[in-house]
């Protein structure tokens, strides 16, 4: 495991391969929780809480990337998200 700094989100979840061109899986999105141990995965999931989620040809839902950066960065500061950060 290793660390992600907050700075490197961005470029990071943009340049991730997968499995839909459209968003992240919730396997996805734990596979790159366990392989970064400093993301607090509570501070992750509340930020996603309220997102809008696309959806795959066969119905897996999927995650949008720019939901993805910004819970990823609150849970590397480990804090709540910001009304400015919410859209």
């Amino acid at each position: 495991m290793n660390d992600l700094k907050v700075e490197d989100v961005d470029s990071y979840v943009n340049n991730y391969i997968t499995s839909f061109e459209l968003g992240f899986t919730q396997t996805e999105l734990q596979i790159i929780l366990h392989t970064h141990n400093n993301i607090n995965e509570k501070a992750f999931w509340k930020a996603m809480l309220g997102n809008t989620l696309g959806s795959s040809p066969n119905g897996i839902p999927l995650y949008y990337p720019g939901d993805v950066i910004t819970a990823i960065k609150c849970g590397i500061d480990n804090r709540n998200i910001t009304q400015e950060e919410w859209d």
